[in-house]
């Protein structure tokens, strides 16, 4: 939710922002405009909090946290996590099914457009090329409302985009020139 919160802070108080490197931010009030921005929430819903919330309901928070990451990341996500990191998952398995239990309207930014234009901040919108196509649809409204951006595809990833080759470089270069 790193991309969100800096959303939300730019347009709180921008006077804390200078840039904006933004991954995919699960913005998906600028997706119900449109039937298929509608229909991507849904299947994102459907597919992936739907099926993780049940999990934790069942009381099998390792099938919850698996079924959220598969999901969101790709599948076989979790079982190729390394043991280190599927702890650390399962430490916030609790948080994730809080998350999952409470309606989305109750957590989530409801940005809209016209907030995203008065932010005149550069911004670096990332996606990770295998990410859901919630995401992407997420970016490319962003790119639509946010004045002053650019726009970097990391290939062969995921929506979990933290340091693949060329993330850092992509990043750096933003910064140095802004």
């Amino acid at each position: 939710y790193g991309a969100l919160v800096s959303l939300v802070l730019a347009h709180q108080r921008p006077d804390l922002v200078r840039t904006l490197v933004l991954g995919e931010p699960p913005l998906l009030s600028l997706l119900g405009a449109t039937e298929e921005g509608r229909a991507l929430v849904a299947t994102f819903v459907a597919h992936a909090l739907e099926p993780a919330r049940l999990a934790f309901a069942d009381g099998d928070p390792e099938a919850g946290v698996r079924v959220f990451i598969d999901s969101v990341v790709g599948e076989g996500t979790f079982a190729n996590l390394p043991e280190a990191d599927r702890d650390r998952a399962m430490d916030n398995a609790a948080a994730l099914r809080a998350e999952l239990e409470t309606p989305p309207e109750k957590y989530l930014s409801t940005l809209s457009c016209e907030d995203l234009r008065r932010m005149d901040r550069p911004a670096l919108l990332l996606s990770g090329e295998l990410s859901p196509a919630v995401f992407h649809r997420v970016t490319r409204e962003l790119a639509q409302c946010l004045p002053r951006v650019e726009q970097a595809m990391i290939p062969g990833i995921s929506h979990g985009l933290w340091n693949p080759p060329g993330f850092i470089d992509t990043v750096l270069g933003f910064l140095v020139r802004h």
